[in-house]
C-alpha cells in the first residue's frame, strides 16, 4: 500500500469502513498513523530506537506501524515490522483505538498466516475480557470481512453491555449490508430487513442530530432494498428536506444523492418516468461531494431507465457526473460511447456506492 492509498483510507473510512464517523480518539489515532506514513526510512529507525528504550509507547508503535503501512508494497519481508506491531497492540492495548482500525488488520488472503495469528490472538481477549466493550469492538472490527457470524455475535454482545450505545446497532446494520451484490434476491431483502431494523435502532439513540441524519440515509436505502418502499419514501424525503435546513457538509451531499436516486426508482415502480428523470439529473445538481468526486455517483437508476429506453437523459447525467468526478472521466466516456451505440454499460461497483 503506497503513502496515498494510506491516506485515502482514512478519508474514507466513514464510508468504507465501517459507515461510521471517526470519535476524536480514533481521529488522533489515523493522524499517528498517517504522521508514520511520511517518515523517513532514517526517523523511523529513530523511533524504532527510541521503542527500545520505552517499549510500552503505544504512540511510538501506532506511528511505525503507518510507516509500515506505506511500505508493504516494497517487499515481502517489510510486513515483518508490521505484523509485529500489530500482534503488539492486540497482545497489550486491545482496548486501543489503533486496534479497532483498518491499519490494524491483515488480508485474509494477501497475509492470510498474519490475519490467522491475530485471530488467534483476539480470540483469547474476548476469552479473556468478555464484557470489555472496547475489546469486543476492536475484535469486532478485525472478524467483520471474513468471519462475520463470530463479529455479529461480538457486537450484539456490546450492544447488551451498552444498550443506549448507538454505534453497535450501527455496525450491526453495517454488517448486515456486506457482500449485498453477491446474494440472492431474496436473501438481499431478507439482508436489508435486518439491517434496517439496527438503523432504525442508532437512529434513534443518537441524540446528535447530525448523526441522526446521517442514519437516515442508510435507513432510505435499506428501506428500499428490504422493499419498505412507504419507509424508504418517507426517509428519503426526510433527508432532502434536513438538507434545505443545514449547512453542506461532505456527507450531506451524499445522502441527498442516494435519496433523489432512490425517489427515482420508487417513481419508476409507480410507472412514472418523467419524475424518475427529473429526479435522476437532481442527483448531481449541484455537483456532489468529494466523496462521490473519488468513487463516482451511483448508477442504478440511470441503469434503470437505460433499460426503459431513457438513453437522452442518462447521457445528461453522465455529463454532469463529469463535472466533479475527474478520476472518472475515462469512465464516463466509455460508458457514453456505449450509451450511444444502444448499449447498457457494466458499471460494476457503481451500482454498489
Amino acid at each position: 500500500m503506497k503513502p496515498v492509498a494510506v491516506i485515502l483510507v482514512a478519508l474514507c473510512l466513514s464510508s468504507l469502513f465501517p459507515k461510521y464517523t471517526l470519535s476524536a480518539d480514533q481521529a488522533d489515532a489515523t493522524s499517528l498513523v498517517l504522521a508514520g506514513g511520511t517518515l523517513s526510512d532514517a526517523a523511523a529507525q529513530q523511533l524504532e530506537d527510541a521503542l527500545k528504550q520505552t517499549p510500552n509507547d503505544l504512540s511510538i508503535r501506532t506511528e511505525l506501524l503507518g510507516y509500515y503501512s506505506a511500505r508493504r508494497s516494497r517487499s515481502e519481508s517489510e510486513n515483518n515490522p508490521r505484523q509485529r506491531h500489530v500482534f503488539w497492540i492486540i497482545q497489550n492495548h486491545p482496548e486501543a483505538e489503533i486496534a479497532g482500525l483498518p491499519y490494524a488488520q491483515f488480508d485474509f488472503v494477501q497475509d492470510r498466516e498474519a490475519y490467522e495469528q491475530g485471530a488467534q490472538l483476539w480470540r483469547q481477549q474476548v476469552t479473556d475480557h468478555p464484557t470489555d466493550p472496547a475489546i469486543l469492538r476492536n475484535a469486532a472490527n478485525f472478524f467483520l470481512l471474513y468471519e462475520r457470524p463470530f463479529a455479529e455475535e461480538l457486537l450484539k454482545k456490546g450492544a447488551t453491555l451498552e444498550p443506549n450505545n448507538p454505534t453497535w446497532p450501527e455496525k450491526l446494520g453495517y454488517l448486515y449490508e456486506l457482500g449485498s451484490s453477491r446474494k440472492s434476491e431474496e436473501d438481499r431483502k431478507q439482508a436489508a430487513i435486518k439491517a434496517l431494523a439496527a438503523y432504525e435502532r442508532a437512529h434513534a439513540l443518537y441524540a446528535d442530530d447530525l448523526q441522526r441524519s446521517y442514519m437516515l440515509d442508510k435507513m432510505a436505502r435499506s428501506a428500499f432494498d428490504a422493499n419498505a418502499f412507504d419507509k424508504a419514501n418517507t426517509y428519503a424525503r426526510q433527508i432532502l428536506e434536513a438538507a434545505g435546513r443545514q449547512h453542506r457538509r461532505w456527507n450531506t451531499d451524499k445522502a441527498t444523492h442516494h435519496s433523489n436516486l432512490i425517489l427515482g426508482r420508487l417513481a419508476l415502480k409507480a410507472g412514472d418516468v418523467e419524475k424518475a428523470k427529473q429526479y435522476l439529473v437532481a442527483s448531481v445538481n449541484p455537483p456532489v461531494s468529494p466523496q462521490l468526486g473519488s468513487f463516482g455517483p451511483n448508477m442504478t437508476l440511470a441503469k434503470e431507465l437505460l433499460e426503459k429506453g431513457q438513453r437522452d437523459v442518462v447521457l445528461e447525467y453522465f455529463q454532469l457526473c463529469a463535472k466533479f468526478w475527474k478520476m472518472g472521466a475515462a469512465t464516463l466516456q466509455e460508458w457514453t460511447s456505449i450509451v450511444n451505440q444502444g448499449g447498457i454499460p457494466s458499471f460494476g461497483a457503481n451500482l454498489e456506492y
